[in-house]
């Protein structure tokens, strides 16, 4: 007896999906699904499966959040250790022994300043931040770009991460060091001592990278940054000791607690220029490499 048409059909359908031996004792069960009508849904089914399906929905988000963010902070961290390898090591102990030392001349001279702004740490603590910043753009890190620009991670995050940690560790520093100089001298407030040095580290590491990054050259941020540091203490000192009404008087006072604000305003500015302009990083290293 010959098996119809349709039969001969699901029977092929059967055998490409599959390779069950069953064919025969499945193919009834299924020419009977295909013909059978199932019957309109109630209201209350229908609830009943939107609110098991809303259970299962909730349960499966609950399940997968703590997933996911376990997954985005082994990713995070993961970045940064990598980054750590890439900054040079000689950075982060230059950086540390020129801090301390700000911070033992600072304990021996406070008593001859008149400024917060004149002391040893206040001058230091900026121009660190500035020269390690400016070496975090040299010729490794052009050499490095080179394989970061064959990673699924945007250069510009793996640069913005770099700049976190520098700009981060000495902050640090800064902070660690005017807390003890506030312990150890009571006279000093912390938070004048902070606010001296925070908006111009800012201003100035933020210049000091951003010509790094125009020049492709760490050299040329460094000492763009100490040639504007040296300007900037010198033009202080001479409008101090000026007489009122000299030509001196008129000079900026940058350093001053009216220039704050708009110090970090234009380092925030600089900072995320520099970025954008890192991110054209192909041209910058195919120009330096050659």
């Amino acid at each position: 007896m010959s098996e119809k048409p349709d039969s001969e059909s699901l029977r092929r359908m059967l055998e490409e999906d599959t390779d069950s031996p069953e064919i025969d004792d499945l193919l009834p069960a299924i020419q009977q699904l295909r013909t059978w009508s199932a019957p309109p849904p109630t209201s209350a089914q229908t609830d009943h499966l939107i609110a098991t399906l809303e259970t299962e929905f909730d349960r499966q988000v609950q399940t997968a959040a703590p997933r996911v963010d376990r997954q985005l902070w082994a990713w995070t961290w993961a970045l940064i250790r990598v980054q750590l390898r890439v900054v040079r090591r000689g950075l982060w102990w230059a950086s540390a022994f020129v801090m301390l030392l700000g911070v033992l001349v600072t304990l021996l001279t406070i008593s001859t300043q008149r400024d917060v702004f004149d002391l040893p740490l206040t001058l230091a603590a900026p121009l660190i931040a500035a020269i390690g910043l400016a070496l975090l753009y040299d010729e490794d890190t052009l050499v490095a770009q080179e394989i970061e620009l064959a990673t699924p991670t945007p250069p510009i995050l793996l640069m913005l991460v770099r700049l976190m940690l520098i700009f981060g560790f000495n902050l640090l520093l800064a902070l660690i060091g005017s807390l003890a100089l506030a312990l150890l001298t009571p006279s000093l407030s912390l938070w004048s001592l902070i606010g001296a040095w925070l908006a111009p580290m800012t201003f100035l590491s933020a210049l000091s990278f951003f010509f790094s990054v125009i020049t492709a050259d760490a050299t040329s941020g460094a000492f763009s940054g100490l040639l504007l540091w040296s300007l900037i203490v010198g033009m202080r000192a001479l409008k101090i000791n000026a007489p009122t009404a000299s030509l001196w008087s008129l000079l900026p006072d940058f350093l001053s607690e009216a220039g704050r604000s708009w110090l970090l305003l234009f380092g925030l500015a600089i900072f995320a220029l520099a970025l954008w302009i890192s991110d054209w990083q192909p041209s910058f290293t195919r120009r330096h490499l050659g």
